[in-house]
């Protein structure tokens, strides 16, 4: 997480912005899930889907 807090003094002295940003998987490595453990699938032992990716949410608030 990364967050700065800004003071605006044009305005007034007590309004004030905060900003934010927070990243899951900043590396954005593969998640693997667990393989099928059907016997009877096509697609047994097999890994075929990965976990979430690289996400990044941002936020801004404004305290007046």
């Amino acid at each position: 997480m990364i967050q700065r807090r800004f003071s605006v003094s044009e305005v007034s002295e007590r309004w004030k912005i905060d900003v934010r940003a927070d990243f899951f998987n900043i590396m954005n490595h593969a998640n693997w899930n667990n393989p099928s453990n059907t016997m009877s699938s096509a697609t047994f032992g097999q890994v075929t889907a990965f976990g979430s990716p690289r996400i990044i949410q941002m936020a801004m608030k404004v305290y007046f």
